[in-house]
C-alpha cells in the first residue's frame, strides 16, 4: 500500500478521469495492507483506517460478515474503491420526487476497481456470511471526517444527517452522532426500475 500512496503524491494534482486511469494500472490483488488493517470493532458495523489526506484522501474498509453501509450519498465529492480482498457488492440509487428506488448493482472480487462519482447514491456491502471484505477508497475533496455526510434509512424511510463524531455511514452511530433524522422522508420502491 506504500507504493500506491507514493504514486498518488507523485502524480498530484488528480481530477477523476487522471486518478482512475492510474489506479486502473495498479495490481489490487497484490498490494500488501495486512500491517495496516483496522481491527473490526463490532460485527456490525465496518471498521476504518485512514492512511492519508494528502492529496487525496485514502482509507483502508475492513467489512465483517454481511455488514454494509448505510444508504449514502456523495455530495461534493468523488472517488474510487479498490477491493482488496473478498467479495464486494455496490448497490446504486435514485432519488427523483420523494421516492428513492435501485438502479443499479454489480459485484466486485479481489482486484475489481469501483468508480464513485460526485453525486452518487449508494451503498457497499459484504455479501459473504464466511469472509470479510476489505477494500481501500480514494476520495477527493479528502473527508476529514463524517461531518454532513447523508444517509438513508430505506425500511424506515428516514434520512439521517451525520456529525463530526460519526466514525462510519450507518444507522448504527449513536443519536448524538447525527445532526438531524427526519422521519418519513422518502418512498422506497424495491427493486430495479
Amino acid at each position: 500500500m506504500q507504493g500506491v500512496l507514493k504514486q498518488l503524491k507523485d502524480h498530484s494534482p488528480l481530477d477523476y478521469e487522471a486518478l482512475g486511469a492510474l489506479l486502473k494500472e495498479i495490481d489490487f490483488a497484490t498490494v500488501y495492507y495486512e500491517s495496516l488493517l483496522p481491527n473490526i470493532s463490532s460485527s456490525d458495523t465496518y471498521s476504518r483506517n485512514i492512511l492519508t489526506l494528502n492529496p487525496i484522501e485514502v482509507v483502508l474498509i475492513h467489512w465483517p460478515t454481511n455488514v454494509s453501509s448505510a444508504v449514502h450519498r456523495h455530495d461534493g465529492f468523488w472517488g474510487y474503491v479498490a477491493v482488496l480482498s473478498g467479495s464486494c457488492e455496490n448497490v446504486e440509487y435514485l432519488y427523483k420526487e420523494g421516492v428513492i428506488s435501485e438502479i443499479h448493482r454489480m459485484q466486485f472480487l479481489k482486484g475489481g476497481l469501483i468508480p464513485e462519482p460526485d453525486g452518487t447514491l449508494h451503498k457497499m456491502y459484504n455479501p459473504s456470511g464466511e469472509e470479510s471484505l476489505v477494500t481501500a477508497h480514494f476520495y477527493y475533496p479528502p473527508l476529514e471526517n463524517m461531518d454532513n455526510m447523508v444517509i438513508y434509512n430505506l425500511e424506515n424511510q428516514r434520512i439521517g444527517t451525520l456529525n463530526d463524531k460519526a466514525s462510519t455511514a450507518s444507522w448504527s452511530e449513536p443519536d448524538e452522532h447525527f445532526k438531524s433524522i427526519q422521519e418519513n422522508a422518502f418512498k422506497f420502491v424495491p427493486g430495479k426500475i
